[in-house]
């Protein structure tokens, strides 16, 4: 947040992952842009064969300044960037495991997901450990739900505790959660 000199007024979502098709990052650009009101930037974490499209998609959606594209980043390093967000999205179209939820629910970062593989098993219910969202549930969906997450709402930091502790429970006989990411 220092680093790029964000207020701390202004909520941080955090989206991680590799800038490819599959990952979804175009339909969270799009649904970023619907969200013309929200005090918020979003900081992409990753690079892929799609980074040049997302990057001229943002500017043409008129969200570039409103986006960080990091590039990669160490592992060491992305712990920063779980520690400043406010809010953990990424819209996969499809996902196998997803430890990127993982890490955001380890770090008590609110997550929502795309209902795909993965994402579905790590969230489970929609607000047992994180929250669902695709084009079908319309804007105001989404709105609704990063508005009860930014404002910590009913619920919100029960689901943050159950996430932890699914996560803690899945990684309990490694060292830490980075043994499991190497």
């Amino acid at each position: 947040r220092e680093a790029l000199k964000i207020p701390l007024q202004t909520k941080v979502i955090l989206s991680v992952g590799r800038l490819e098709k599959e990952k979804g990052f175009d339909r969270l650009l799009k649904a970023f842009a619907d969200l013309k009101t929200l005090d918020a930037v979003l900081v992409i974490l990753g690079d892929g064969s799609m980074r040049k499209e997302l990057e001229t998609l943002a500017m043409k959606l008129g969200i570039s300044n409103k986006i960080y594209f990091m590039g990669n980043c160490s592992r060491d390093e992305i712990w920063n960037y779980y520690r400043d967000a406010d809010l953990f999205m990424l819209l996969s179209y499809s996902e196998g495991l997803g430890l990127v939820f993982w890490e955001a629910m380890y770090m008590r970062v609110p997550v929502i997901g795309s209902p795909v593989g993965g994402i579905k098993e790590t969230i489970g219910e929609n607000g047992e450990r994180g929250l669902f969202w695709d084009e079908s549930y319309g804007i105001e969906d989404i709105a609704k739900k990063i508005k009860i997450v930014f404002d910590e709402g009913p619920g919100i930091s029960e689901m943050k505790r159950r996430a932890h502790l699914y996560v803690s429970e899945k990684i309990k006989q490694r060292l830490s959660i980075n043994d499991i990411l190497k």
